[in-house]
């Protein structure tokens, strides 16, 4: 057991406080939301304790031997309030779901619990200056965090305007690590401070919801000091957030002004422009197999686009302004194929479509090839890029790029990787990340639910690229799944695909 002692300003009473050193498994609060290193307890609006419940807080008054034990369970672990000119001290405590403030009288051994304020916490726990998550502001007035009911996150219903993929990119070397925007954190744990007078009940908001670290008052009693997250304070700490401190007047009127965090945006990028019409179309003759060449003409000052389709199946990518060539290409893939039986295959049609690219098609693009696929087109295009050198980039949608994964077998091998460890790593792309080592735009449904082309394979193909010294793009398309079929979620592909391509108009 811990016991430490919070005195009083006056000195004329101290609080023994009793703590478990290891909080119980009942403390977890498992409806916990976990933002980067940070758990964020929703009852709380804040972060979660690290420390136990005090089990027992007596009072000592500097005259009086005998103690008084404080009759509230489930204190919070913070440092207690206490009134500077009468003898009563105030905390918070759980009340069923919610926390709520309570005040002690310890001259006449008398608690009141107002369960009619819902407290929030926000980061108080974290202050590390001993400060409480209450202050008292005036003779029956106690400064407190409540619940920005605006805060609230927008219902499903109402999403459906402000869609937008997730979109990341990276130039490696370095490691990839996937972290919550700051807003995500506001939603679970940005409160206003405000004013409560526990005579009349009434309470006073003061500010926006914002992330508070402390709230102290200032040394002329008038003002509400608080510390908050801004994006303009001081070098960000071990989670990105940077914080400042703010001054607002008790009658509700801010000394230096406090801004919400400003809204997470994005650049704006061009709109999609350019239509695909079917034109001319070419055979040409791999090692062993054969690949049909057809283009979809565009703006011949912009690259074009090999995307390559496996025996006629995949999705055609978006109109980008760009023109397209489509190669199908029917691999000829026996039972005792070995690897560099179908690498020949493959950079044979590829270099024959270039070929043709080059000089048939010279006058539909700039001279600039960029490839790309679907499922297991993204795996071909990946492989093309990793072994034709003349490839500008590559772009793969809803594609598998571990096929250790799908051990049993895949696409057209029916052995199991135990027989031909090779040939499974030969059309991993994990496995050759570090030959991919010019631009890769990464297309994914964050609910495909293909088995072997989980969003996952996305994710780790892009950190493996970066990894490696790459360059890659990631973009995460929500509620879509294997094949992208919404009408927006179309629309805003295309000018994903636009915008990329740009780099090389």
């Amino acid at each position: 057991m811990l016991i430490t002692t919070d005195h009083a300003p006056s000195g004329v009473a101290s609080a023994v406080i009793s703590t478990p050193a290891f909080p119980p498994l009942a403390e977890c609060r498992p409806e916990a939301v976990r933002w980067r290193s940070l758990r964020v307890c929703p009852d709380l609006i804040g972060l979660v304790p690290t420390r136990a419940r005090p089990v027992q807080i007596d009072i000592e008054l500097a005259e009086q031997s005998e103690r008084w034990t404080i009759p509230v369970v489930d204190v919070l672990a913070n440092t207690l309030s206490w009134h500077p000119g009468r003898p009563v001290v105030a905390g918070l405590a759980f009340d069923g779901a919610k926390v709520t403030p309570w005040v002690a009288d310890y001259q006449t051994r008398t608690v009141r619990r107002y369960t009619n304020i819902r407290a929030a916490t926000s980061f108080t726990s974290q202050g590390g200056k001993g400060h409480p998550p209450l202050v008292w502001c005036a003779e029956n007035q106690l400064a407190l965090l409540i619940a920005a009911s605006d805060c609230a996150p927008p219902s499903p219903a109402a999403a459906g305007p402000t869609w937008r993929p997730a979109v990341y990119e990276a130039i490696g070397p370095g490691y990839v690590t996937f972290e919550p925007e700051q807003r995500e954190l506001a939603l679970l744990a940005a409160a206003r401070p405000a004013v409560y007078d526990l005579e009349t009940s009434n309470i006073t908001a003061l500010g926006p919801p914002l992330l508070i670290r402390s709230l102290t008052l200032a040394p002329d009693g008038d003002a509400l000091v608080i510390e908050h997250a801004d994006s303009q304070g001081e070098s960000p700490d071990a989670n990105g957030l940077r914080w400042s401190s703010s001054q607002l007047d008790l009658v509700g009127t801010s000394r230096k002004p406090i801004a919400p965090a400003a809204a997470m945006t994005q650049p704006p990028k061009p709109a999609a422009s350019g239509s695909a019409g079917l034109g001319t179309s070419r055979s040409v003759q791999a090692d062993r197999g054969r690949a049909r060449v057809d283009l979809l003409p565009a703006d011949p000052a912009n690259p074009l686009i090999l995307w390559i389709r496996n025996a006629g199946s995949g999705q055609v990518p978006p109109a980008t302004g760009c023109a397209t060539a489509i190669l199908d290409l029917t691999l000829d893939w026996p039972d005792d194929a070995d690897p560099e039986m179908l690498r020949r295959q493959i950079v044979t049609a590829v270099r024959s479509a270039l070929a043709i690219a080059r000089n048939e098609y010279a006058a539909s693009h700039n001279g600039t090839v960029v490839v790309g696929g679907h499922s297991f087109g993204a795996t071909l295009a990946l492989f093309a890029l990793a072994h034709v050198a003349e490839l500008a980039g590559a772009i793969a949608h809803s594609g598998c790029y571990n096929r250790t994964l799908t051990p049993t077998g895949f696409q057209h091998e029916k052995r199991d990787y135990w027989r031909v460890p090779t040939i499974y790593h030969a059309f991993s792309a994990l496995h050759f990340a570090d030959r991919l080592d010019r631009p890769v735009l990464i297309v994914h449904g964050a609910a495909d639910l293909n088995p072997a082309t989980t969003p996952d394979q996305a994710v780790d193909l892009y950190r493996c690229i970066v990894a490696t010294g790459g360059r890659a793009r990631l973009v995460l398309l929500p509620h879509e799944g294997h094949t992208f079929r919404y009408r927006e979620v179309c629309q805003a592909l295309a000018v994903e695909h636009q915008s990329w391509l740009s780099q090389w108009r």
